[in-house]
């Protein structure tokens, strides 16, 4: 059966597409369907006065691309977009691609009415589209670079206008002869802070606020998120399925050697967090200018360095780790909780070996939120040492774990978090006394100087150097309004309502984890503490504690002896970890 929205096949039985996710049922009879206004062209049939249809060329979104040639110009062909009908979208399209002059934005010289339908016509865009280029395999570093500025500067003018593409993807690019490309689809096109009344996606290449998801408002990082994706795919002839993956919406890091700093670029643009990413075209333009510089002076390498591939060194890295609890000045009880585990295996004279931190703040009260922790430090343990023991280093032992390490510890970490999350809820069901008990968490396993964190709840993650990263996102009513502008962080650290918390583990059946990654250079820390220890803090005073090089023991020792000195009305529960700045071998990828 053929979806009536992108012409994809799909099993006669399909209720919905398999690649574009539109109902199949309400596709017409083909009896109703011929009568309707809007059928497709054939080839031979002539188009209005002045064009004759050669082949219908593409077919998605219910816009319809016909190669044709005119019968009055020396033109030799034209490329014709057909709409749904003669209404809002086409005159939206004859409006926005005429007001725009770019060498990369496709520009229609005439448009028309036939039959219902309306039809922009212009000059024939290249070759082929980006997708079937890329059947042929992938493109070089410095190709996908150029790649990216061509487009971006595109982008740049189509932004400045105060338009956002919406739907980048290979499908909507065209390549030229000389390996030009041109923009050609524009039907998701809109106005910037224009409201969207219903989520529209390009599978594998929108950005995750196009799914509801990081306060789902589109901006400009959006189409810069969605142009990361499709250089990557250019860069790796891989079409990410980011929908099956949508609560992390990681991209592995390209193993193509050679190609370090137009991957750091590509990763950048798509960090699922909008403020992580380049704020505009014109700074991931720049970015790609000075990776293509950088492809010039490195030399060619064979091999693969961990830089280039993602993996973690082989050499194992020796993480400094402090940890410390405080019951405060105003609690009956602590209910927070702290793990520290360093994990190693050898199978078959292989090594493994990660490092494992995590805080627990139990909720609750009287509803035993000190039970809830505990609970849930035992439970996660118990699941990430069963699961990183069926992995080695390049071999898994179980087809289900992804090869990639980020993606690897991210489910690792993900199932610990949820399998925590079942075990408190079950708990609390066998009494109604414990109704509401339950926990906020926060995880990091560390493997090489790949660090990759799971958080619920309003416990944070930090990575320090010279700089303070706030990784993780609270899921409290303050953090929800800081994240939509409503409050800043400093007013957010005051309000009275700071520990209403919306998410946590234990408290409904199934619970959505948040996943993040980072790098660790030599030096950098990683704070990952309670609310107890955060809130007593503004974000220079935090980072003015990291200068200097501390030891990770007098930081704890410190910043819980600061928060006691501040009155310490919560339990005040942190972990402290610190990779040597002697450690070398593996570089930060930039944030």
């Amino acid at each position: 059966m053929l979806c009536p929205s992108c012409a994809c096949e799909n099993p006669a039985e399909a209720r919905f597409c398999d690649e574009c996710g539109a109902c199949l049922e309400e596709q017409a009879s083909p009896a109703v369907a011929e009568a309707q206004p809007g059928a497709s062209l054939e080839p031979g049939g002539q188009l209005g006065e002045g064009y004759v249809i050669e082949r219908a060329v593409e077919a998605g979104g219910g816009v319809h691309l016909y190669e044709a040639h005119p019968l009055d110009s020396g033109e030799d062909r034209v490329l014709v977009v057909g709409f749904p009908d003669a209404g809002p979208l086409w005159e939206r399209q004859w409006e926005l691609l005429n007001g725009l002059e770019h060498e990369v934005l496709w520009r229609p010289v005439d448009r028309l009415e036939h039959e219902g339908r309306g039809y922009l016509v212009g000059p024939w865009p290249g070759l082929e589209s980006l997708q079937q280029h890329l059947a042929g395999g992938a493109l070089a570093a410095e190709q996908v670079a150029r790649l990216g500025e061509a487009l971006l500067g595109g982008l740049e003018v189509l932004h400045q206008a105060g338009w956002l593409h919406g739907a980048l993807s290979p499908e909507a690019i065209w390549m030229g002869p000389e390996g030009d490309p041109l923009l050609v689809r524009f039907e998701r096109a809109r106005r910037l802070g224009e409201p969207c009344e219903e989520y529209s996606v390009v599978q594998g290449y929108s950005s995750p606020e196009a799914y509801g998801m990081e306060g789902g408002v589109l901006d400009r990082r959006s189409d810069l998120y969605s142009l990361g994706a499709v250089l990557y795919s250019a860069l790796t002839a891989e079409r990410m399925n980011l929908e099956a993956r949508e609560s992390f919406f990681f991209f592995p890091r390209p193993q193509v050697g050679g190609a370090g700093p137009v991957i750091e670029v590509i990763l950048r643009a798509v960090e699922r967090k909008p403020e992580r990413r380049f704020e505009s075209a014109e700074q991931m333009r720049r970015a790609l200018e000075e990776a293509r510089a950088q492809l010039r002076e490195e030399p060619r390498e064979t091999s693969h360095s961990p830089e280039e591939t993602g993996e973690p060194s082989s050499k194992p890295l020796d993480f400094e780790v402090a940890t410390r609890s405080h019951i405060g000045l105003v609690r009956r009880i602590n209910q927070d909780a702290w793990l520290e585990c360093r994990l190693g295996a050898c199978e078959r004279d292989v090594p493994l070996q990660a490092h494992l931190v995590v805080v627990a703040d139990g909720m609750g009260g009287e509803a035993e939120g000190d039970k809830a922790a505990s609970l849930a430090i035992r439970a996660l343990a118990h699941e990430i040492v069963e699961r990183f023991l069926t992995c080695t280093v390049g071999t898994e032992t179980s087809l289900l774990m992804p090869r990639d390490p980020a993606q690897r510890n991210a489910l690792i970490l993900k199932r610990a978090l949820e399998r925590a999350n079942r075990t408190i809820y079950q708990y609390a069901c066998q009494d109604p006394s414990r109704q509401g008990m339950g926990c906020t968490m926060t995880a990091v396993l560390l493997e090489a100087d790949l660090a990759v964190f799971a958080h619920v709840g309003d416990t944070r993650a930090f990575r320090i150097g010279s700089e303070l990263d706030q990784v993780t996102t609270d899921h409290s009513l303050v953090g929800s309004l800081v994240q939509m502008g409503h409050l800043t962080r400093e007013e957010a650290r005051r309000s009275p309502r700071r520990s209403v918390i919306y998410r946590a583990l234990g408290t409904n059946p199934e619970v959505e984890v948040d996943l993040y990654e980072r790098r660790v250079a030599p030096g950098e820390y990683l704070l990952v503490c309670s609310d107890g220890i955060w809130e007593y803090y503004s974000d220079e005073e935090l980072l003015e504690f990291f200068q200097g090089s501390p030891e990770p023991e007098s930081l704890c020792e410190r910043l819980v002896q600061t928060c006691l000195e501040r009155g310490a009305d919560d339990n005040a529960t942190l972990a402290v970890v610190r990779r040597p700045a002697d450690s070398g071998g593996t570089r930060s990828r930039p944030d």
